[in-house]
């Protein structure tokens, strides 16, 4: 097959786009690592508050809910304890109550929901 000089100017172009396409996705990739997990959560909760897919600010307002519930069901994530969820619904400094909880302990009931809710954005845990 003989290569032509626009057939060569073509795939010059066309590797030129896919190398920066698959350098903008590593460096995207590569946004959360060196990063203490709490920091992580915390972009991640921020993230997801900019772009308005929060599965909690998404629910039910917590003065919906029965004050007997013990647990809400939050779709994509299971039930969850229902204090839990009107602590982060009713708090507009959710993710940074969530870091300083994860910063004290990465188990805690806090950075447990935060890391199911947050797990999706961006990157993994």
């Amino acid at each position: 097959m003989k290569l032509t000089k626009n057939k060569f100017v073509l795939l010059f172009l066309l590797f030129l786009v896919a190398s920066l396409i698959l350098s903008v996705i590593d460096s995207y990739h590569g946004i959360f690592e060196n990063q203490d997990p709490a920091t992580v959560i915390y972009k991640k909760c921020l993230i997801s508050m900019k772009n308005n897919n929060c599965s909690i600010m998404l629910g039910p307002q917590s003065f919906l809910l029965n004050a007997n519930d013990n647990q809400v069901l939050i779709v994509g994530v299971g039930k969850v304890d229902a204090s839990l969820y009107r602590q982060f619904r009713d708090n507009p400094q959710m993710c940074s109550e969530i870091k300083a909880s994860c910063k004290a302990d990465l188990n805690s009931p806090t950075c447990h929901l935060a890391k199911l809710l947050y797990q999706n954005e961006s990157s993994h845990f």
